[in-house]
């Protein structure tokens, strides 16, 4: 295809390092954007901890690289990040920053772009600021409104940006085309009557990062441990992957000491740093600089979680590295698993069990998990055609024509 305009991507998540989930759904949407003909200039409002006292200047070279060298920085302030200052939920655009607005006026004063894509509900006060003839795209990431409640239902406060249904609402009819990470989420935004504000789905996805290849997929269903069978789990230090990592290995304890079962259990990421003294089956690797180091070491992977909002990024990436994976219900939301999942996590646990005592994956599990990763790429090129569908719509001066070498633009 060719070249379809030029897009402003503003986002408050570098899309380096790609060590986790947000920095990692910034960096697909904004790839495939690049990937479907848009000349993309990515306006980063730095807040998170590498950016957070300064400027980042191995950071900012790998970003260039990625962005054909058109990357912007705006630094945020300190409100960015901190609780409600109400002490109950954040108003919409309580982290919302004026210098920032006046900054983005002016980049539009001076250069044409015909897509805006902005990142987080929290930020959607930014499309004040576009011109009317730009297509004005919400990447979502999460539902921000369903957030406390779902912190609440582990017996914790919220964490992050929190905000109310009607403010969540409001800041979602800011924009022309919200993207949300999974359909469950497209559908609780064309509950909430929109208007004129389109809901797509485009599924979170790995197949643009090539170091897949460092894993070779499975050649059969037996796993490559002698005498034992090997789950793990990969996860950053965050609430939900403590309280499931804690509840899962306090299951898997039980039931090895109820069935002898040659269960070895791998845990990589910063989630370590969480999780204490442990039981003799439990092998801890720490932060990994590469995660198919993780991958190399297990058999089956293990996705836990119970509660949360968004997409369990882990979820996607093991069906990726084409492991076999014992899913939750919850867990396997947005990936396109259709199988078997576990309701408990002693579910999960005594599955554990059978898989390692008959010594094989079953065959069904394997089939599913390749057959989601199909289904979920599938799922990516139906997004493009309605995104492409939405932005002629926006834009009919443009004559498009799709599936040719080029696109025709009027300016």
């Amino acid at each position: 295809m060719g070249k379809l305009g030029n897009a402003l991507v503003l986002s408050p998540f570098a899309t380096y390092p790609l060590d986790a989930g947000q920095r990692k759904r910034a960096f697909q949407t904004t790839s495939l954007f690049k990937e479907w003909g848009f000349s993309i200039t990515f306006l980063h409002f730095g807040f998170e901890t590498r950016w957070y006292w300064g400027h980042n200047n191995e950071d900012d070279a790998v970003l260039r690289e990625q962005w054909d060298g058109d990357v912007i920085h705006f630094y945020a302030n300190k409100k960015v990040g901190m609780p409600p200052v109400n002490g109950q939920t954040h108003q919409l655009d309580e982290w919302w920053d004026e210098t920032l607005g006046g900054y983005i006026s002016n980049i539009f004063s001076k250069r044409q772009f015909d897509l805006f894509v902005v990142h987080n509900i929290w930020l959607s006060k930014a499309f004040d600021y576009a011109p009317h003839h730009c297509l004005k795209a919400l990447e979502m990431h999460d539902l921000f409104s369903q957030r406390a409640k779902e912190f609440e239902a582990t017996d914790v406060s919220p964490e992050f940006f929190h905000c109310s249904e009607k403010d969540e609402v409001f800041g979602l009819k800011r924009a022309d085309l919200v993207i949300a990470i999974k359909q469950e989420d497209a559908e609780w935004c064309k509950g909430r009557e929109l208007e004129r504000t389109q809901a797509i789905t485009i599924p979170y996805a790995e197949h643009f990062i090539a170091h897949y290849a460092a894993v070779d997929p499975p050649s059969g269903l037996k796993p490559r441990h002698p005498g034992k069978v090997v789950f793990g789990m990969i996860g950053s230090d965050i609430h939900f992957n403590r309280h499931a990592v804690h509840a899962l290995l306090k299951e898997l304890d039980a039931v090895i000491r109820e069935t002898y079962a040659p269960i070895e259990f791998v845990l990589a990421g910063s989630i370590c740093r969480s999780v204490g003294v442990c039981p003799g089956f439990v092998k801890k690797l720490g932060f990994v600089d590469q995660v198919s180091e993780f991958y190399y070491e297990v058999d089956v992977v293990m996705v836990p979680m119970l509660h949360g909002t968004g997409v369990k990024i882990k979820s996607v990436e093991a069906l990726n590295y084409r492991k076999p994976v014992l899913f939750t219900e919850h867990s396997a939301g947005g990936t396109g698993f259709k199988g078997r999942v576990c309701h408990t996590l002693a579910e999960m646990a005594q599955w554990a069990a059978e898989i390692a005592l008959g010594g094989t994956v079953p065959l069904d599990l394997q089939n599913e998990c390749h057959a989601s990763l199909a289904r979920s790429r599938n799922w990516i090129e139906e997004a493009k055609q309605t995104f492409i569908a939405c932005y002629i719509q926006k834009r009919p001066s443009f004559i498009q024509f799709l599936g040719t070498s080029s696109v025709s633009l009027s300016h």
